[in-house]
Order: structure tokens, then C-alpha cells, then sequence
């Protein structure tokens, strides 16, 4: 209960209930009706969003009768209710003060990754999804015991008189801070503009918040600074950072053209003035890693050599995973004292994200009670090169009048460094069978060329829904019972495929339909020797016009079927991945 900006009384209900009414009381006696009731309510990270933000709106309605039951008289004009949702921004400050394991992981978490991670239309990732997966679960079921509790109160400010002086919450403050610059994120080695991309959407609207509403005035500038991580070499990553700058630059000219004069790029490369003030500040670092971390850092050895030797520090993996990430960025300044980066509403960053056409977000379950956790990643990433399976349906191919003839073939897969959703492949079947006794022959030599489309972005290995195109080659001699044919054809096929990882092995599990055409000349044959006394044709005339191929089939359907089991080689380098 506040008057005049001043803390009068302070009470926790339902304890208290009797002594904050009749404090109430007293202060209406004295001062009339409040100004204002303020009512904030919200919810824990756990269960479903959705049932999160109703539990956050029926706490605050729930706070809007009582008040309304001890005030009778009160306007319903007076009484604001701010059901908040989920309440990371609690949380945020409650982490920074607790000795919670990997309690920096989440506070990081919580300032750049969104709600929903949206990707191609798609929403691939969550902000809670990557705070349940820190440390294996750790840290998340220790928020849950010690800081989720604190989430769920609603706060009523009762406030009688002069209102603007009530001190901010520091929440409040944060919210409203606009002297820090706009950071714009990328995923590793890219420099392509992503809305949806980790806060992008967020910092994008700020930005046009800010520019729609000004016009440059003599002396403002704009101050675009690009980064990158330490992944890779340094030469590369300075021409990542310059061309992150580039596509920010871009990207306000094109908005706003009359900004272009007064943007200036820098591209800061590797920063490693960043990365000491990191590991300095870092608390849950071991004394000895940090020493030989800062050692290595404040050597005068080529920043490439800094990378290698640092990869071999104890526990240095695990805290760069978690921290090269905010590398791979570029921030927006602008400079002037009559311009302020302004924070937006909930109401004006749905309306934000409206304009850049992002889809409706689903509902994402995630259960905390019932969610196994896995370790985030592995201690090395898999990044296989290559690719390598059998069709299963060929392994077991029945064929009448041969019975059980198993069709050798293998498949290639080869997984590019530089691509996010293309991989490339090679398919060889050649079954040689051959039944002299019976006069049976299955002999084919087929090559297939192919090219695969991914929808889901490569994260460490390709996975999921896939478009399948290729071209093949084939020669093929077919024969039973002393007779059949022999000839070459070429063929074009589409499909659509999925493939799954087993787990955390290098095995996956690959299947697919395709359709098309396929055009073959051939020869029909028989057994023994006939009139051209060269091929085994059936063939009656004079042996001078005998010409080979003089028959045509064309098919148009379905071409293939495959049910694979395969395994991924040659994990690449950690030198060869930039970030």
C-alpha cells in the first residue's frame, strides 16, 4: 500500500489477509478511494504455455475480485491488471543473484533466444525447450525447486495519492532500458538476415520503432559493428563479420533510405577483448581453467594457434558452446542525444511480428514432470562426411521363377560442409545372377545420381522430411527358362523420403517412394544360336540386316521404393567448421 509514492505497509496474502484489510481501511479513511490499483500476475516456465498464460490471467482476476470485494466503491477504471505469463524477466534477476549450477547458461538463454524459434515457416526450437537442456536437466530442476515458487505471486500495488514517484521494480527498469545497443544474431557461418532467428525479431522492431518515427538530423550516425566467433580461421571469420554488417546495413537502407549517408560499418572479426572479459567475469569456471584460458588468450601466438591450444583446456568446450553463440553477431548504434532505442510492448511486438508475415505460433507441450532430459550435446559434435546404407527390400527381394535373390546395392550420401538443407548421393545395384542349369539370368548394373532437399535446417546432421530428384543409367540382361531380354535404358525420377537418427549413434534409418520414367531399348533373346550366329537374339532373316535394339519401352509410375539402414562416416574436423 502506497501514498504519495511512499511505502506504507506491506503484507503476503493469504497470511496477512485480515491485517491488510483492516490497514486498508484505515487508509481509505483517511485518504478516500485509492488511485489506482496495479495488479501484476504470472506464472512459472513449467507445462504449456498456453495453460501458463491462463493461470496468469485467472491469478490476476482472482486479484481483481478480491479488491473489488474489499472496495466496493472502487471504478473498475482504477484497477489495472497485467497478467504477464510466463515470468522470465523475474526470473532473470532472480538467477543473477543464486549460486544455481549453470545459472549464467540461463540468464544467456532467457536475453537472446525468443518464446519460439521459427525457422523456414517452422517452429524448430523454444526458449524453455534450451533452458530445460542445460547442464542434462540440471539446472532446470533446480530453478523448479528454488526460484519457480517466487514466479507464481501476484503483486498488488495499492496506491492512495500521488503516484509518479513509486520507485521502479528493477524488472520495470530493465524492461525500459534503451542505451544499450541492438544486437542482431546468426547461426554459425552465416550472414543471411533471420527475423526469426534466436531475439532478431524483437531488436528488428525496435529498430523500425525508432526509424519510422525520426529523421537523421546533422551529426547523427549509425554505427553498425559485426562479429564472430573463434571457430574456424581468422581470415575467414574477419570476411564473416564484414559481410553480417553488410546485411544489417542493407537492411536498414532498404527500410529506411533516408539513413543510407549515415551508416558507417566496422567489422571487429574475432573478439577476443570480449572473450577475456568473459572468462574473467565467468564465476563458475574453475580457477585453473580461467588461468590457463587467460594465458593462452594474452599470448602474442596467431589468434588460429589461440583456438587450437584452447580446445585443449579442461572444461573449456562446454563454456564455449554456450558463449560463442553471442559472438556471432552485429550490433546497431545509433548515435545522438535526441535518439532513444525504445522498448516495445507485448501488444507492439505481436503487431512487429505480424508485419514480417511470421506464421501463428503452435502450442508447444513440454512437461517438465514427465520430460527426459538430455545432455545438450556431446562432448565432440558429430559432423559426418559421408553416408552409407542398403535397401533393405533388395536384400530380400522374391523374384517368381528365381525365388529369394538377394540384390547387392549400396547407397552414398555425402553431406556437404557449406550447405544447410542439400545433400548429394550415388546409388550402384548389380545383381549377376546367373542359372546355367535353368537358364535363368538376373544380371544389372544400374547407377543412380541423386540430390536430396531437406525441410528441417542442419543442425549437426541431416534428419527428417526430405524431396528426392535423380537421374540413373542401367544395362540389365533378364531372362527364364532360356529366354528374355537384354539392353540399356535411362531414367528421371521425384520422390519424397525421411530419414531418422537411431539415438545418439551414427546409424539412421532411411525410407521413400519415388515416381517417373524410364526409356530402354532392347533385344529379346533366346538360348543357343540362331541366324545372326553372334548374339543369342530372337531373331529369323537374313543375318546382314540384323541391327540390335529394334525394340522400345517406355514406362511412366512409380520407380522406386526403399527401406534403408545405413551409417554415418568420417566425422569432419572442428578446424574446418566456422562459426
Amino acid at each position: 500500500m502506497v501514498v504519495n509514492g511512499q511505502v506504507q505497509n506491506s503484507f503476503r496474502l493469504p497470511d496477512e489477509e485480515q491485517a491488510a484489510h483492516a490497514a486498508l481501511q484505515q487508509l481509505i479513511s483517511g485518504h478516500g478511494l485509492p488511485a489506482s490499483v496495479d495488479i501484476r500476475s504470472a506464472a512459472s516456465p513449467e507445462g504449456p504455455v498456453k495453460d501458463n498464460e491462463k493461470r496468469s490471467a485467472a491469478r490476476g482476476e482472482d486479484a481483481r475480485q478480491l479488491i473489488q470485494g474489499w472496495i466496493p466503491g472502487l471504478p473498475d477504471s482504477r484497477i489495472h491488471v497485467n497478467a504477464v505469463g510466463e515470468d522470465y524477466e523475474t526470473l532473470r534477476v532472480l538467477l543473477r543473484d543464486s549460486d544455481i549450477p549453470g545459472a549464467r547458461e540461463a540468464m544467456h538463454v532467457i536475453e537472446t533466444v525468443p518464446v519460439w524459434v521459427v525457422e523456414g515457416g517452422r517452429i524448430v526450437s523454444s526458449r524453455k525447450q534450451q533452458l530445460m537442456h542445460i547442464r542434462g536437466g540440471e539446472t532446470w530442476n533446480r530453478m523448479r525447486e528454488d526460484l519457480y515458487p517466487l514466479l507464481r505471486q501476484t503483486r498488488i500495488d495499492i496506491r492512495f495519492g500521488e503516484t509518479e514517484t513509486l520507485q521502479e521494480s528493477e524488472v520495470e527498469i530493465q524492461m525500459k532500458r534503451s542505451d544499450a545497443p541492438v544486437l542482431i544474431y546468426f547461426p554459425f557461418d552465416d550472414a543471411t538476415l533471420r527475423p526469426s532467428y534466436r531475439s532478431n525479431l524483437q531488436s528488428l522492431s525496435r529498430l523500425d520503432s525508432l526509424f519510422k518515427d525520426n529523421l537523421p538530423a546533422p551529426g547523427d550516425t549509425i554505427l553498425i559493428v559485426g562479429k564472430a566467433s573463434m571457430d574456424g580461421p581468422e581470415l575467414y571469420n574477419a570476411s564473416l563479420a564484414k559481410r553480417r554488417a553488410e546485411a544489417i546495413r542493407r537492411y536498414i537502407t532498404d527500410h529506411f533510405p533516408a539513413y543510407a549517408g549515415i551508416v558507417s560499418l566496422r567489422a571487429d572479426g574475432e573478439s577476443w577483448q570480449d572473450l577475456r572479459a568473459a572468462v574473467t567475469a565467468d564465476k563458475e569456471l574453475s580457477e585453473e581453467t580461467r588461468r590457463q584460458a587467460l594465458g593462452i588468450i594474452d599470448s602474442d601466438v596467431p589468434a588460429d594457434s589461440k583456438e587450437a591450444s584452447l580446445k585443449a583446456v579442461p572444461g573449456w568446450r562446454r563454456f564455449s558452446r554456450s558463449l560463442y553463440p553471442t559472438f556471432r553477431s552485429t550490433s546497431v548504434t545509433p548515435e545522438s542525444s535526441l535518439w532513444q532505442i525504445p522498448a516495445l510492448s507485448e501488444s507492439e511486438l505481436a503487431r512487429a511480428g505480424q508485419a514480417l508475415e511470421l506464421p501463428e505460433p503452435i502450442t508447444v507441450e513440454l512437461r517438465p514432470d514427465s520430460y527426459s532430459v538430455p545432455e545438450l550435446s556431446r562432448q565432440r559434435a558429430l559432423r559426418p562426411v559421408l553416408g552409407i546404407s542398403t535397401n533393405l527390400l533388395y536384400d530380400i527381394t522374391y523374384i517368381p521363377n528365381y525365388g529369394l535373390t538377394s540384390i547387392p546395392s549400396v547407397s552414398l550420401e555425402y553431406y556437404p560442409a557449406r550447405t544447410k538443407h542439400f545433400t548429394y548421393g550415388l546409388d550402384v545395384e548389380w545383381p549377376m545372377w546367373m542359372h546355367w542349369d535353368r537358364r535363368d539370368f538376373l544380371q544389372i548394373q544400374n547407377i543412380t545420381l541423386w540430390t536430396r532437399r531437406y525441410f528441417r535446417t542442419r543442425e549437426e546432421r541431416f534428419r527428417g522430411l526430405y524431396l528426392l530428384g535423380s537421374l540413373n543409367g542401367a544395362r540389365f540382361g533378364v531372362g527364364t527358362n532360356g529366354s528374355g531380354w537384354e539392353g540399356e535404358g535411362l531414367g528421371a525420377s521425384v520422390g519424397i523420403g525421411h530419414k531418422w537418427i537411431l539415438g545418439r549413434s551414427r546409424f539412421f534409418f532411411d525410407a521413400g517412394i519415388a515416381a517417373g520414367v524410364f526409356y530402354a531399348q532392347y533385344d529379346p533373346y533366346v538360348y543357343g544360336h540362331d541366324a545372326t550366329d553372334r548374339y543369342y537374339y530372337d531373331y529369323a532373316g537374313d543375318p546382314d540386316q540384323f541391327q540390335m535394339r529394334n525394340h522400345r519401352f517406355f514406362w511412366a509410375g512409380p520407380t522406386r521404393i526403399y527401406f534403408s539402414f545405413g551409417i554415418d562416416l568420417f566425422n569432419r574436423h572442428p578446424k574446418r567448421t566456422k562459426r
